[in-house]
């Protein structure tokens, strides 16, 4: 209540800073909002192929070590596991780094997640609804029954 008495008095002190509040140019909705296209360029997700396992129990893997996340030449020296051959990729990744695949392995990958998830929520709702069932199947039962 005592700061909004002083209101009044302190607009009078400083009447400068008063009228800059009304010289400030609003930003416009295309300098604040970005397009729908460049928000899911930035925030998009994608898959990766080491989503339910452990990498130190699994084999390493070309796609997982080096397409998804950046390797070094160690990774890809346990990948190929011979010389020759972890060179020539190593040439060719450390100047091109890691390539899009084009074609058939470009396809969507199957949402692992997503596939478990609805698979145990319909296993669950199918359990529900069978004990649902048989609970008033039963109860119309007893309720059938004469007493004795």
């Amino acid at each position: 209540l005592v700061l909004l008495c002083q209101l009044h008095v302190t607009m009078f002190a400083f009447p400068h800073c008063a009228g800059r509040l009304n010289n400030l140019k609003q930003p416009e909705k295309e300098d604040v909002f970005t397009s729908e296209k460049e928000a899911n360029l930035f925030i998009g997700r994608r898959l990766l192929n080491n989503r339910f396992d452990f990498e130190a129990f699994t084999a390493d893997n070309l796609e997982r070590e080096c397409f998804e996340e950046l390797c070094n030449y160690e990774e890809a020296r346990e990948i190929f596991e011979d010389p020759d051959k972890t060179m020539d990729f190593w040439k060719d990744y450390s100047t091109n780094g890691p390539k899009k695949k084009t074609g058939d392995e470009a396809l969507q990958k199957i949402n692992v997640t997503g596939l478990l998830i609805g698979l145990v929520t319909a296993g669950i709702l199918l359990v529900i609804i069978v004990l649902l069932i048989f609970y008033c199947c039963k109860s119309r039962c007893k309720s059938r029954q004469p007493p004795g």
